[in-house]
């Protein structure tokens, strides 16, 4: 099942004359707006609409630079863009144009749309990674590409970008582009899973993954245990600056397990991956035939840029697959009969993606977990840190472990911090334990006060002896 998906969607539109749609005028229609200080480089105002707590549509307006005044813009010029969380909705196009037609705005023109499909392997079945490598290693050519300019660590220049890291006996890498910062159409390959490792963890882009079945949930059990081994490593990293002797000893083999654990988990990754068309401004629609089509009719079908292009996700897939052949286009070098190198355009055909009749993934719902912070991890982290403290002091205080207890879960579960469910289920077992102690102090004292109360009954049945032994006395006398 392909998974594709917008990952930008960015309009040129113009507001009404009548009353300009600024961030009042959207507060007074009942929606929460999120206005920044300052404005953009072209539009003096920017402001985000939210529902709930998620951005879902950016919009900037008040251009600086008016046509009446020897610039580019008409005063009533507006971009709106949608969040990137709202373009991975089940109908993104259909929730931009709802708006725009609700808010009164006029569409000119789409000003960048970003299109993407997710993937664990190549349609041939091979790894994108030793695709990427291959490439590097020119045993495939990328076809209508001429030109390659160095630029310092990194191959990078007009048409082709590269980046990756270099091991100790080979380069691993990330990402390849094709295409400048002014071209009509770019391209990009790069490792999705690492970015979210690294850059902004998106639930809502790893639970499309899950329900289109790139990923399951040891999966992402898997980052959640890397997350784990990570503070770990670095917790007993800040004990080791500060230990000594035996002690320095025995953090210095925590440490090497750790980081092991850690290489052995990383291992364990499933990565997707991402190749993604970017179109700007430029491209106002598409072609449909070739030069033999020019000769029998006459002309081309030319097919507009707009809403009915991007309508649903089977027109999505079409078009973003008559891209990948025209654009992710390769050739595999070979030799002629005489053994010189062949014509490029005589090579052979390599295409990684193509149309192969698959469903294309719609999701259901957007996520509603929000992403943890980056204060919010430090947080969590402390309380770790706090947590861990406590065990080596060993005991708990009650208030101490139900406030921490309560703050845990609350991390866990919010932003699914599951690594936090280990420290969690750490607290709840030592509660356990610390109850188990109070109970058998409780029996100790029970059991004391059943000897007590067992001698003062012996005394009370020695006193009724002696009080019956006094009475008989007193009646032989």
């Amino acid at each position: 099942m392909r998974c594709i998906n917008f990952d930008w969607l960015e309009v040129y539109c113009l507001e009404p004359k009548s009353e300009p749609r600024d961030a009042e005028f959207f507060g007074s229609l009942g929606f929460t707006v999120k206005k920044r200080e300052y404005g953009t480089p072209q539009y003096r105002e920017m402001f985000t609409i939210l529902e709930g707590e998620f951005p879902m549509v950016e919009v900037r307006r008040n251009p600086y630079s008016l046509k009446n005044e020897g610039g580019v813009f008409v005063p009533e010029s507006t971009h709106i863009r949608l969040s990137n969380r709202a373009c991975y909705l089940q109908d993104p196009i259909s929730y931009l144009r709802k708006f725009l037609q609700d808010a009164g705005y006029e569409f000119q023109s789409f000003s960048r749309v970003d299109i993407c499909l997710d993937f664990d392997k190549l349609d041939d079945g091979s790894d994108p990674d030793k695709f990427l490598q291959d490439y590097a290693r020119e045993r495939y050519f990328k076809h209508h590409l001429s030109t390659i300019n160095p630029h310092g660590v990194e191959v990078m220049g007009a048409v082709v970008c590269g980046h990756g890291t270099d091991k100790q006996f080979f380069r691993q890498y990330n990402s390849w582009s094709w295409g400048s910062p002014n071209s009509a159409i770019s391209v990009k390959m790069y490792d999705k899973t690492l970015e979210l490792a690294e850059v902004k963890d998106k639930y809502y882009i790893r639970d499309q993954w899950e329900a289109a079945g790139l990923i399951t949930q040891e999966d992402n059990q898997i980052q959640a245990d890397i997350r784990d081994t990570r503070y770990w490593i670095n917790l007993t990293r800040g004990k080791l600056r500060k230990a000594g002797g035996e002690q320095r000893k025995k953090l210095r083999g925590k440490l090497n397990v750790l980081q092991q654990h850690l290489s052995d988990l990383i291992a364990q990754v499933r990565h997707i991956w991402r190749l993604e068309f970017s179109l700007k401004s430029s491209i106002k629609g598409f072609v449909k035939g070739d030069e033999n089509d020019t000769k029998k009719n006459g002309s081309v079908t030319m097919y507009p840029l707009d809403f009915h292009t991007l309508g649903n996700r089977n027109t999505l897939q079409l078009l973003y697959m008559s891209l990948a052949k025209k654009y992710f286009w390769f050739k595999v070098p070979s030799r002629t009969r005489n053994g010189t190198p062949q014509r490029k355009d005589r090579c052979p055909d390599y295409w990684p993606i193509l149309y192969n009749g698959s469903d294309v993934y719609t999701p259901c719902k957007a996520s509603n977990s929000k992403e943890p912070t980056r204060m919010d991890r430090i947080i969590s982290n402390k309380l770790r840190s706090i947590l861990d403290e406590a065990q080596e002091r060993g005991g708990y205080e009650p208030k101490f472990l139900a406030g921490i207890t309560q703050l845990l879960q609350y991390f866990s579960y919010k932003y699914r911090l599951h690594e936090l469910e280990r420290a969690h289920n750490d607290m709840i077992l030592a509660c356990c334990k610390n109850i188990q102690f109070d109970f058998e102090n409780i029996r100790n004292q029970g059991n004391e006060l059943i000897e007590k109360l067992e001698m003062l009954k012996n005394a009370c049945m020695d006193m009724q002896e002696e009080a019956e032994e006094y009475a008989e006395k007193c009646e032989d006398f």
